[in-house]
């Protein structure tokens, strides 16, 4: 019985010290996966014993790039679903979100542990939870999966609130090994009558959000500083590996739609090239900061609000900063008050 689309294309990222050993879970999932003509990605991160956060993103980036379009799936297991969450938090803060359609934690790693290990502890999202909240629930139907009440890197996962998955309680699967639930998942496929059937349906977005809210509390997340992010997101999207509504580009500044506009028209306008800030850019390159004002008035023009818009540059945390790449915001279609 097929209770979910098939997928375009599946990502899969590993764990911490995971070196992809051929008897692994992951390696019969993704040849179960090819034998159904499903294009699968299971790359190798560098450095799985002292993994860098800045690494693992571009290759999790390149992998979904490497996706076929449609509906895309990614199973993320142990650090990897830290990953996912860092790479999320990131699209979320430029207005835009993972080219994800359905998102599988397979034994996520709990901010605990997580803390708890000098080598991975800088996986950590600079975030809030509601921040991570709302990101997980763009990415999609997200499902987490618990393989046991005693998991050393889940600790009291069973008494932690909201819906989980228990692959060990499936009576297919239990004795034929996780992969065979996330197989069935990831595929549109059920494994057996009624669990595959109530985990694979994809939820409306208030299901959806729900369940991102109870990863969210799960994983206990407190902030953290701005020192310590490394993605940068509009480096991302200049480079093509996230999609954006682009309106318009030059060699030097890129112009798109913002996911979520404070206005009828919000356009954000950013250097190709990385700049902390407005300052930074106008000292380094001032021509290009010209160009993005330029540029701006040009787009203003196209979009029929050239007889009034607004041009703001936020700089640094406390003046409403959030992505440290210097970005200029276009606002128009409505009445504006005066400062």
């Amino acid at each position: 019985m097929r209770v979910a689309p098939a997928p375009s294309g599946v990502l899969i990222l590993h764990g911490w010290t995971n070196r992809r050993p051929p008897e692994h879970w992951q390696h019969t999932l993704a040849n179960s996966l090819r034998e159904l003509a499903i294009p699968v990605e299971y790359p190798q991160l560098e450095d799985p014993d002292t993994p860098s956060p800045r690494v693992w993103d571009r290759q999790a980036l390149e992998g979904l790039a490497a996706l076929p379009p449609g509906h895309r799936v990614l199973v993320a297991h142990s650090l990897g679903t830290w990953a996912i969450i860092r790479l999320a938090v990131g699209a979320l803060r430029s207005g835009n979100h993972l080219p994800l359609d359905r998102v599988l934690l397979v034994a996520p790693v709990s901010a605990a542990v997580l803390a708890s290990h000098p080598e991975i502890a800088a996986f950590h999202p600079a975030t809030d939870d509601e921040e991570i909240a709302r990101a997980l629930a763009l990415c999609g139907a997200v499902e987490v999966v618990v393989t046991d009440d005693d998991d050393e890197y889940f600790p009291g996962a069973g008494e932690s609130p909201g819906r989980k998955i228990w692959a060990s309680r499936c009576t297919c699967c239990a004795d034929r090994g996780i992969w065979r639930w996330v197989m069935a998942t990831a595929s549109g496929r059920a494994c057996c009558s009624g669990f595959s059937e109530r985990a694979v349906r994809s939820p409306p977005i208030g299901e959806r959000e729900r369940r991102a809210l109870s990863i969210r509390s799960r994983l206990a997340l407190p902030a953290m500083s701005v020192e310590e992010r490394e993605f940068c997101v509009f480096c991302a999207i200049a480079a093509g590996d996230l999609p954006a509504d682009i309106v318009s580009r030059s060699d030097d500044v890129l112009a798109f739609r913002d996911l979520a506009p404070k206005a009828p028209t919000h356009i954000l306008l950013i250097p190709t090239e990385h700049y902390a800030n407005a300052a930074e850019l106008a000292c380094a390159r001032p021509a290009t900061a010209a160009q993005l004002i330029s540029m701006a008035a040009s787009i203003a023009a196209e979009e029929g609000v050239g007889d009034g818009y607004r041009l703001i540059f936020n700089t640094g945390e406390k003046g409403g900063q959030t992505v440290f790449h210097a970005h200029l915001h276009l606002l128009a279609g409505r009445g504006m008050p005066g400062f």
